[in-house]
């Protein structure tokens, strides 16, 4: 999985699959890194 390293999910062999808290979590953590990266380019004209 792709996201797993933006939340808290292991992903181990007898771990279920993730539930909606950590997808928020991956989700809300993606949207962060999108803005900022908009903002920066922003401010720097690139």
């Amino acid at each position: 999985m792709a996201l797993r390293p933006l939340g808290d999910y292991f992903n181990g062999k007898s771990d279920p699959p993730p539930g909606n808290t950590v997808m928020w979590r991956r989700l809300k953590r993606l949207i962060n890194i999108a803005l900022r990266k908009s903002f920066a380019t922003e401010r720097v004209g690139n």
